[in-house]
């Protein structure tokens, strides 16, 4: 609070007194002081803003190169699992493929044998 030298002798006995030229001078130095602090703390905001900017601009970037890797990781196991599909798929057609040979073997082998008795059963029944 700034007060002139006459509070002193009135009823502000109790209040600091400063004289008026003593506190301009203060009150001069502390805005001089801000005044000079106002460019700086604009300087580092920005330089912060700066910061935050590449900051983002490195996190689009790591964003991009992991989803890049996981296109990768993601394509090769989608591979592994179309082969392993694949080797599925060739395995049963080829138990398939021996299950009918086998089929087929025996079904000739059966028609022989009925061949075989039909001829018997015609040789029994002409020697009889």
């Amino acid at each position: 609070v700034c007060v002139c030298l006459l509070c002193t002798v009135t009823d502000h006995k109790s209040h600091p007194v400063v004289p008026l030229k003593e506190e301009y001078e203060v009150k001069t130095a502390l805005l001089g002081k801000t005044v000079t602090d106002v460019p700086q703390k604009i300087q580092e905001r920005k330089q912060k803003i700066k910061e935050i900017k590449d900051t983002v601009e490195l996190s689009n970037k790591d964003a991009d190169r992991e989803i890049a890797h996981g296109g990768q990781v993601f394509t090769a196991l989608i591979g592994c699992v179309e082969k392993g599909r694949d080797e599925f798929n060739q395995t049963v057609k080829e138990k398939l493929k021996s299950t009918v040979k086998r089929a087929e073997d025996l079904i000739k082998e059966l028609e022989q044998e009925i061949e075989d008795l039909t001829n018997r059963s015609s040789e029994v029944v002409f020697s009889v």
